[in-house]
């Protein structure tokens, strides 16, 4: 049986992704999501560049594991992002 939230409850998501009438919080939601997916290919590709010179290793990690790493941050970014659209006004 699916619960049903009271009236006037709001997901916690709800609030930080709020896209109403152009609300400032859901801009800035939007700007952080394009945030973490650049941060997460720029990781990547670096993780990337390093391995191809034939470094395995890079400040103390696997290269590996630093593309893995951006990987997770293009992958939050475009959760976040599909967040942000699915709770935009049609």
């Amino acid at each position: 049986m699916q619960r049903t939230p009271p009236t006037g409850e709001v997901h916690p998501l709800g609030r930080l992704f709020d896209k109403t009438k152009g609300d400032i919080n859901g801009l800035a939601a939007a700007m952080d999501c394009r945030v973490a997916g650049v941060i997460g290919l720029t990781v990547a590709a670096a993780a990337l560049v390093a391995r191809l010179t034939g470094a395995y290793w890079v400040a103390g990690f696997q290269a590996g594991t630093i593309f893995l790493a951006g990987i997770a941050g293009l992958t939050l970014g475009c959760f976040c992002m599909l967040v942000v659209l699915t709770r935009r006004p049609r």
